[in-house]
């Protein structure tokens, strides 16, 4: 069997692009907002909002280098695994 490791490693750089990608739309969900103090004295606050559709499309992204990530994998240890003539035999 030969191996194309031209599909290995387009496999590699997607699961690259897909958790920068998860990464940074993660950062733009969840921004903090500064608020000043209602009673005078008292110390400001922040809030912390979360938007759900920014941090949603993170967790899809993330699911995507995911699977790539399994798929190289698979594919190396695939192509690294010896075949013989008895498992080719053996197999049906």
């Amino acid at each position: 069997m030969r191996v194309r490791w031209a599909v290995i490693v387009v496999l590699l750089l997607v699961t690259g692009a897909s958790t920068t990608l998860a990464v940074l739309l993660f950062g733009h969900g969840v921004s903090a907002h500064p608020f000043p103090p209602y009673i005078e004295g008292d110390p400001s606050y922040q809030v912390t909002r979360y938007a759900g559709q920014w941090i949603g499309g993170a967790m899809l992204s993330g699911a995507v280098a995911l699977l790539s990530l399994t798929a190289a994998v698979g594919r190396l240890v695939t192509a690294m695994t010896p075949v013989t003539s008895d498992a080719l035999l053996s197999s049906g």
